[in-house]
């Protein structure tokens, strides 16, 4: 659950029709706030979450840097997040590191209005995939949903949903 808020709260700020490679990252710069409802799963417990995310380039232009604070039904997080484009693989890549010694590299799927985070479960003794679903309304404002399958992709269960809104460029 705690990987779920991390990620809703990283994806602070998509921008309508982005560019691609690199520059469709620049959608996320500025500062975020959102909000949220968990749902009670086996994965998440029934509660809200609110939080801010910072993103700001690196000052060699390669990597977008998000550090966020995030309070929801386990407590108050600080992370630090990081996005970037491999220009020869043509890939994204999310890496999130948490004050608590947590760390996660997340496949990434950007469109123009769309970004979608993967996240397979470490417990490999079940067919366990999660996955967040950002949805741009605006260029500063998106609604998420966080969800899990264990069949696969079959059918998912939301843990989360809520809105996130651009308050500074």
């Amino acid at each position: 659950m705690r990987l779920v808020a991390i990620v809703i709260l990283a994806c602070a700020a998509l921008q309508a029709a982005p560019a691609g490679g690199k520059e469709a990252l620049a959608r996320f710069a500025g500062t975020w706030k959102g909000t949220g409802e968990f749902q009670e799963t086996a994965y998440s417990h029934k509660g809200t979450t609110n939080g801010t995310t910072i993103c700001q380039w690196s000052a060699m232009h390669a990597f977008l840097v998000c550090d966020q604070e995030h309070t929801g039904p386990e407590g108050t997080g600080r992370d630090l997040s990081v996005y970037t484009y491999d220009d020869g693989k043509h890939e994204y890549r999310f890496f999130n590191l948490g004050q608590d010694g947590h760390h996660s590299t997340t496949k990434l799927t950007v469109t123009a209005d769309q970004v979608i985070y993967e996240t397979d479960n470490p417990d490999k003794t079940k067919k366990l995939l999660f996955r967040t679903i950002n949805k741009w309304e605006s260029p500063d404002r998106y609604t998420y949903r966080a969800e899990f399958t264990t069949d696969g992709g079959a059918s998912w269960t939301i843990m989360i949903s809520g809105v996130s809104t651009r308050v500074k460029n």
